[in-house]
């Protein structure tokens, strides 16, 4: 049979912040035959106690968790207040849920409870037996209280009775009980509910309640609790939520509803399918869950649920808040749920961060792929009256935590509109900067009809890709893409401005290369000794190789072009498929996760409202380098990027981590490594920022005589040089200790001095990385490094000692001609694979 415990349990909106009330113990007269045998009545004295609820905990985005307060009313200002970006008190109380336990009492004076019986005797297995039971409140005693018969089987009381048997009994109420199954079933809470009404009208939800077990013992016949003074206390099982919403964007803000994606609260569906406790196995069942067809964790946490709830009035309006989160507008709309933790997922701590397979620690903290995530989504949002472009509210989350819900407590999630600052990457100049005829400064541009594939830039220097003719051994006379070579005096000129069409145009630093993958070059297939700087990571099915970096990346918060640029220390990470590999022709992806912030002491992560996720493509070039001992080798031809804002509310990581939820699709979420499917989706790419990165040839390593070097590139004299293998290098404002710095703006003595100098560096050396180049040195991620790469010979006429740094003069004297891909602080537009004006 089936009995309705507890239809309505009186929540009060948030009702069990910590303890339940409801208790209850088996019906006499219902019977659930669970073995053959003979069955009595015996007697059995059940108390269960009321809890009240005080002081509730402060968690706001990393999940706020309340262990109740005295008052009746379901909602109230906590005394804790709503986090700032930075995790700091801000100065809005934070609404919190609570129950009244007087009016619990007065909604249940009587309660339907199941009695569960675990007796274990001595050396056996532990036996379970279940029963029914009603409680009435006494006021008297304050509680619950069964005073009758119950009708067990009589083996119960004889193991019961046995030299060294333990006996305990538990209490459940509320849900739909299945007799037969021993199980409750229980239907999805998800209320919409007005702020102000709930403070002062509780509204009732169906949950599910369980006491801690209680000793018992037979006494004459009787299951009496051992110690006289031991009462049960019910609490509930699973958790509330709730999601309120504020508006801090300069104009009003309209929504539909949310949709929520979770891989730890599970219970609420739009299936109308009900999950199940087993009062046996005290699991959760039959939940909605879907696993990730692609990179997935193998640690726990790779079940996700999602669900959704819509305003019955179809939208919910909230005017502009300004930029203030003190003064932002706050809905009284708020929305309340009710799941549970199945234990798939585990809270973000200090042991659980992303770790190296090699059992080394990462660079920096980010969250492990078993690492609990809830983020919340605006539905159908509109900004004075248009779908926005900034925030893209399909993949920028308005609410995130890394919330692992506890059982029987609340948790608040404030939901939040704002303002969208600018993707970095947005800020690059579409193409590149020259000097004509060294006296004004030009863009190229190149227009790649929108494709993302790098294959087609590989023909958009000015030479058409020439260079890669014979695998770029070839054919290398065109002096067609000497225009676009700037040497260290032009780069110069950069540091301070220059005005082109597109506005003023600036010299990268190594801030800004950080974006572009060039100052730490990224790993596309792994190295043959694997220790480079991407390392395997832990906890990813399939394999994955990783980097997790501590870096000084640009940021500005007004989009204003007279506003400067500021820098500061950000996070990110960089992954990629342990078994991809680059051939010549073939293609290959890293996925980047930039502008996280780096976790305080205490372990969480402010949040950052400039965070991005990126896809590098690119396509293996095999290329002969001459003066080289590897003579042929793959390098990474022109790369591709696509940058997407994510924002402050994406926590996780982009290879684990739902990025776009479609209501009612096969496949309802859809993740970075769901490839053009996620990236290309036009409800995705709207405010999604491309740009490509070309590989161009510049000067043969003898090419560059001394008195050439600070030569106007696209002069005659340089029309019969030879063009060197097209690699990927770039004009950098440099550190002070790498020898780009000392050479960048400086008259030629000092820049032949310098080179001069730094020739003598040999491999191994301590100051061998002061020659690096701002590009790639293969497909593993190597940094270009310029040293004698043979045994310096102490040998021979002065010829043949000065041989291997002739060559690497030469070859740094190439270096100062190099192409510059510049920003800008007025924005570019983020449709970088066309030519336009945006």
């Amino acid at each position: 049979m089936k009995l309705n415990l507890l239809k309505s349990s009186a929540l009060f909106c948030g009702l069990f912040l910590l303890g339940a009330c409801a208790q209850e113990a088996p019906q006499a007269d219902n019977k659930t035959v669970l073995e053959d045998g003979p069955r009595v009545a015996v007697p059995i004295e059940l108390e269960v106690s009321v809890d009240a609820f005080d002081a509730p905990k402060s968690l706001d985005q990393e999940a706020r968790a309340y262990t109740g307060v005295k008052t009746p009313i379901t909602v109230k200002d906590g005394s804790k207040k709503e986090l700032n970006d930075d995790l700091s008190d801000s100065s809005v109380a934070q609404k919190v849920l609570t129950r009244s336990r007087a009016k619990f009492i007065e909604k249940n004076p009587t309660l339907d409870a199941v009695v569960k019986i675990d007796v274990k005797p001595a050396g056996s297995a532990t036996q379970t037996y279940i029963g029914q039971a009603k409680m009435e409140y006494s006021p008297t005693k304050d509680k619950y209280t069964f005073g009758g018969d119950i009708e067990i089987p009589e083996t119960v009381i004889n193991q019961a009775k046995a030299s060294g048997s333990t006996t305990t009994i538990t209490l459940y109420a509320g849900g739909e009980y299945d007799e037969a199954s021993g199980t409750f079933k229980l239907s999805s809470v998800m209320e919409e509910v007005s702020l102000r009404d709930l403070g002062t009208t509780p509204i009732e939800l169906p949950i599910l309640y369980k006491s801690a077990p209680v000793a018992f013992k037979v006494v004459n016949g009787a299951l009496k609790p051992n110690n006289s003074s031991s009462v049960g206390t019910l609490k509930p099982l699973g958790s509330l939520l709730l999601v309120t919403f504020r508006n801090n964007m300069q104009q009003t803000v309209s929504f539909d509803g949310i949709n929520v994606v979770s891989n730890s609260f599970f219970g609420p569906n739009n299936s109308n399918k009900k999950a199940v406790y087993n009062i046996s196995t005290g699991a959760f069942s039959n939940v909605v869950s879907y696993e990730s067809s692609h990179t997935k964790s193998s640690t726990g946490g790779a079940g996700y649920t999602y669900f959704y709830k819509d305003f019955s009035s179809g939208h919910s309006s909230l005017p502009g808040g300004g930029i203030s989160i003190a003064s932002g507008a706050r809905s009284d709309k708020a929305l309340v749920f009710w799941g549970f933790h199945t234990g798939g997922s585990t809270a973000v701590s200090g042991q659980n961060m992303m770790k190296f397979g090699d059992g080394t620690a990462t660079e920096a903290n980010t969250c492990a792929p078993s690492t609990s995530i809830l983020h919340v989504y605006g539905q159908n949002v509109e900004v004075a009256g248009r779908t926005p472009d900034r925030p893209n509210y399909h993949i920028a989350p308005i609410g995130g935590a890394n919330l692992t819900p506890q059982s029987g407590k609340a948790y608040t999630l404030n939901c939040e509109f704002y303002e969208q600052p600018r993707q970095m990457l947005g800020y690059f100049a579409k193409g590149y900067i020259y000097k004509e005829n060294n006296s004004t400064w030009k863009d190229y541009n190149f227009d790649g009809n929108g494709s993302n594939d790098p294959n087609v830039y590989l023909k958009k220097s000015p030479s058409a890709g020439n260079g890669f003719k014979n695998y770029g051994k070839d054919d290398r006379k065109t002096t067609a893409d000497n225009i676009l070579l700037v040497n260290s005096m032009q780069a110069a000129e950069a540091r301070g401005g220059v005005t082109t069409t597109k506005g003023q145009m600036y010299l990268p630093n190594e801030s800004w290369l950080n974006l572009l993958g060039l100052n730490r070059p990224l790993e596309f297939q792994a190295p043959d000794n694997y220790n480079l700087r991407y390392k395997q990571l832990v906890g990813f099915t399939p394999s994955m190789r990783g980097q997790v970096v501590p870096a000084q990346l640009p940021y500005k918060d007004d989009p204003s072009a007279s506003t400067p640029f500021l820098s500061k220390g950000f996070v990110y990470a960089d992954y990629h498929a342990a078994s991809q590999t680059l051939p010549a022709g073939g293609r290959a992806v890293v996925y980047r996760q930039l502008y996280m912030e780096p976790r305080n002491s205490s372990g969480y992560q402010p949040r950052s409202k400039y965070q991005t996720i990126m896809r590098t493509l690119t396509t293996g070039q095999c290329i002969y380098v001459e003066s080289e001992a590897s003579g042929y080798n793959i390098y990474p031809g022109t790369l591709t990027m696509e940058s997407l804002y994510v924002g402050k509310y994406f926590v996780g990581n982009v290879m684990t981590t739902p990025l776009y939820v479609d209501r009612g699709a096969a496949q309802p979420f859809l993740y970075a490594e769901s490839g053009d499917v996620f990236w290309h989706n036009a409800e995705v790419s709207r405010d999604r920022v491309d740009r490509a990165t070309l590989n161009v040839p510049t000067f043969d390593y003898n090419q560059i005589s001394e008195s050439e070097i600070l030569k106007d590139a696209g002069k005659a004299s340089f029309e019969t040089k030879t063009k060197a293998a097209p690699l990927m290098n770039h004009w950098c404002d440099a550190a002070d200790y790498v020898w780009y710095s000392k050479i960048i703006g400086k008259d030629a003595g000092t820049v032949n001095s310098v080179i001069s100098t730094s020739s003598s560096i040999i491999e191994g050396d301590g100051n061998q990385i002061n020659n690096r180049i701002y590009g790639f040195a293969n497909t593993r991620g190597g940094v270009w490094v310029l040293t004698q790469r043979y045994n310096i010979v102490h040998y021979g006429n002065r010829q043949q000692r000065n041989a291997e740094p002739g060559i690497l003069r030469g070859r740094m004297r190439t270096y100062t001609y190099q192409v510059l891909r510049p920003y800008s602080t007025k924005y570019q537009g983020n449709e970088g694979f066309r030519n336009n004006n945006d």
